[in-house]
């Protein structure tokens, strides 16, 4: 068995990875970077748009053979599997040959056709999706595969114990022992795959650091503790694709008796989530009746409000669409009940509330809690200088979807493997340090066999 990784030996982002054997082919995620060897950012606006050769000179793509649309030349992979919905796993699905079978979770498939084809406009058509669902094997060629589900921030993440000539691998995606599906890294920690050739493991976190938030619950504990001192309104900045922590903030307001206001993106994410488990709370199953939305403006609102556009240029009708309005009426807050119960609110912090709450003179005793990685909030066009110019304190309230350097010893002793394969980190010589003559660092490009 040969492993190569395209891209993610010394990045976090874009991560995409291949195996092969003598008559097999796969490529595990087809992630978009966030950031390109020159340090330039990636502008996912412009991705879509650019031709094969601005792709491949930018460095957005890799040259793959037989990957890509415009590739005809070369022979396709049998396979991808996607690991989960985020954007650096999945992200160039759009720019891929439409034949080759893509599998994926139940959630990821949910996410990436209901949530990231509607916002993104990526029309990404997902119809001959196989599923993966966890721990049932399959088979693609000569590869023998079992998904594990993951605990990660990445909705219904998979990691994959894949077996091949002679060889045991376990690739572990992304993924955490900290979150609200922890109980799966403790289950693989208790009880690992045996004789595991390869452990390709992600390593986000490897250089440590302290962080007061240990986990998931920690997390709640702080922003219940939060909320009960604030006099006034509570803004706060969450992914709206990290499942977990809105229901980490759900159970905060429930405790501390306050109304959680979401914007329509929360809402529409919390809607399509519903399709896989219904324990997740949502605008039409609000056992603590305290989910609220506001209609903001902003272009996720515009893009809820549109109309399906006609099949072909022949239709003269326009479906409707329009999921904006289909949530419950009762579940609507307007500006006056927000200005009436202005202790009483938690609410997703977006430009236009708090721009306008802030021209009425309404932001008496608000606290903000900022909870998602610390870098989105040092970027352009950040919170930051709203905050700062008030003069209320930003509460940083957050675990990572990441594990720990202490869940990576506890997950790599347990698992013990022959040899250690790092991804998913700016820093894979790190891993020497902790584990040794086992580690195997690699470079993009370069083929092995295992």
């Amino acid at each position: 068995m040969n492993l190569m990784f395209h891209r993610g030996t010394h990045e976090i982002g874009g991560t995409c990875v291949e195996l092969t054997t003598k008559n097999t082919r796969i490529i595990i995620d087809v992630g978009l970077p966030f950031v390109l060897e020159n340090g330039e950012e990636v502008n996912l606006d412009e991705v879509y748009t650019l031709s094969p050769e601005e792709l491949i000179k930018k460095g957005i793509v890799k040259d793959i053979p037989g990957l890509f649309k415009w590739d005809q030349n070369n022979k396709p992979p049998d396979a991808i599997l996607i690991t989960h919905p985020h954007l650096d796993h999945f992200g160039l699905l759009p720019l891929v040959k439409s034949d080759i079978p893509l599998y994926m979770s139940e959630g990821t498939k949910l996410m990436i056709g209901k949530v990231s084809n509607l916002f993104n406009r990526i029309d990404q058509d997902l119809s001959q999706v196989h599923l993966m669902a966890a721990w049932k094997h399959f088979k693609i060629g000569d590869f023998d595969i079992k998904p594990f589900l993951a605990d990660h921030a990445g909705f219904d993440a998979r990691g994959f114990l894949i077996e091949a000539e002679g060889k045991r691998l376990f690739f572990t995606g992304d993924f955490r022992g900290h979150g609200k599906k922890s109980i799966s890294f403790e289950k693989m920690v208790e009880n690992p795959p045996k004789n595991i050739d390869y452990l390709i493991t992600e390593g986000t976190h490897i250089e440590g650091g302290d962080n007061p938030f240990k986990t998931e619950e920690d997390v709640e504990s702080a922003i219940v503790d939060e909320l009960n001192k604030t006099k006034g309104p509570v803004f706060i900045n969450y992914s709206s694709q990290n499942i977990d922590r809105i229901v980490t903030i759900y159970n905060a307001c429930a405790k501390a008796k306050r109304t959680f206001v979401i914007d329509p993106l929360t809402a529409h994410v919390l809607d399509v989530a519903k399709e896989l488990s219904g324990k997740i709370p949502h605008l039409r199953n609000d056992p603590c009746n305290i989910f609220r939305i506001f209609y903001a403006q902003g272009k996720h609102t515009n893009i809820l409000a549109e109309t399906e556009r006609p099949r072909s240029r022949w239709s003269w009708w326009r479906r409707p669409k329009r999921p904006l309005f289909g949530f419950p009426k009762e579940s609507k807050i307007g500006y006056d009940q927000i200005e009436e119960n202005l202790d009483q609110i938690v609410i997703r912090d977006t430009y236009f509330i708090r721009k306008q709450l802030k021209a009425k003179g309404l932001m008496t005793g608000a606290s903000f809690i900022y909870s998602q990685w610390e870098g989105y909030l040092e970027g352009e066009g950040s919170e930051k200088s709203f905050w700062d110019e008030l003069g209320i304190e930003i509460k940083q309230i957050h675990v990572s979807g990441h594990a720990t350097l202490d869940e990576l010893k506890r997950f790599i002793t347990a698992f013990n493997p022959k040899h250690i394969i790092p991804f998913h980190t700016p820093d894979p010589d790190k891993f020497r340090e902790h584990f040794g003559d086992k580690v195997t660092v690699l470079s993009d490009g370069k083929r092995i066999t295992l």
